[in-house]
């Protein structure tokens, strides 16, 4: 669960609002944040695949999070 906002690497800022549901497919690279006025809650179910649940990639920067529409 998160709220507040998430985009596919590259794409467009999908806000996620209470109750929405959000599945994102293995291999894809996204991120997800909270937006200027609001925080972030994250809950988030995973599997592990070989020992390995989750490959966190680098960080959103101030940069690249005010590009973001």
């Amino acid at each position: 669960m998160v709220s507040a906002g998430f985009t596919q690497w590259g794409g467009a800022v999908q806000v996620i609002r209470k109750g929405d549901v959000v599945w994102i497919p293995a291999g894809v690279n996204h991120w997800h944040g909270a937006t200027p006025t609001t925080t972030m809650t994250h809950i988030a179910f995973q599997e592990q695949l070989n020992g390995t649940a989750v490959n966190w990639l680098e960080k959103v920067t101030d940069e690249q999070y005010r590009l973001m529409k």
